[in-house]
């Protein structure tokens, strides 16, 4: 009887994450942000290899230097509030789009990329 308990524990431990990822706008569901709010731009492999990401210059999120160089801090901000460049609008803002909580899941999801 314990294995089975454990099982069903464990199943529904698993059942319940699964949910958790499925829930739109949801940050455990980090996939469906990125692929909703950034990809557009950034593209699937965050490189910004896309129509939009090289019009607007999107930095390769794969590239270890820039990795290191980017700050959390300012990240959240330019997702927050946008980024403009010589006036220009470079990243429109996303504060009335995702909350703190989301803005911190996607810059995780970025480290991503440099590892």
């Amino acid at each position: 009887m314990k294995n089975s308990t454990k099982t069903f524990a464990i199943a529904a431990a698993l059942l319940f994450f699964t949910a958790q990822l499925s829930l739109p706008g949801q940050v455990g569901n980090v996939t469906l942000l990125w692929s909703k709010n950034c990809q557009k731009c950034h593209g699937k492999d965050g490189r910004g290899n896309t129509k939009a990401g090289k019009m607007a210059k999107a930095k390769d999120f794969t590239d270890a230097d820039y990795q290191e160089a980017m700050e959390e801090e300012t990240m959240h901000k330019n997702i927050k509030e946008g980024m403009k460049i010589d006036g220009k609008t470079k990243m429109k803002p996303f504060a009335e789009k995702l909350t703190d909580e989301e803005i911190t899941a996607l810059i995780v999801f970025v480290r991503k990329f440099g590892e």
